[in-house]
């Protein structure tokens, strides 16, 4: 029987992951695919919880979050609406790196 409780923390460490990737890609100026790698690693070391996730999923949330990031640049030089601000999302990303 699977431990369900221990797949809901894998998936909850996961978004926190890349809701901590997309803020600091907020927060900082240039911050490249690379950079959102590199910085799972500096995750891992500040929150346990985060480093009890295998890198490959680390690295992995990481991505989600680079070609999520990718997508809203196109979206953004393309000029497709939304009718979402910048301002509107990172209101939602500080409250959920709050929880």
């Amino acid at each position: 029987m699977l431990n369900y409780c221990a797949i809901c923390e894998a998936i909850r460490t996961s978004q926190f992951i890349q809701n901590m990737c997309l803020k600091y890609w907020m927060d900082e100026k240039s911050v490249g695919r690379y950079d959102l790698n590199k910085y799972c690693r500096i995750l891992a070391k500040k929150f346990h919880f985060a480093g009890e996730l295998n890198s490959q999923a680390r690295q992995s949330a990481a991505e989600r979050t680079g070609s999520a990031i990718a997508r809203f640049d196109h979206n953004t030089l393309n000029e497709v609406g939304w009718g979402v601000s910048m301002v509107n999302i990172s209101q939602d990303v500080t409250l959920l790196t709050q929880r």
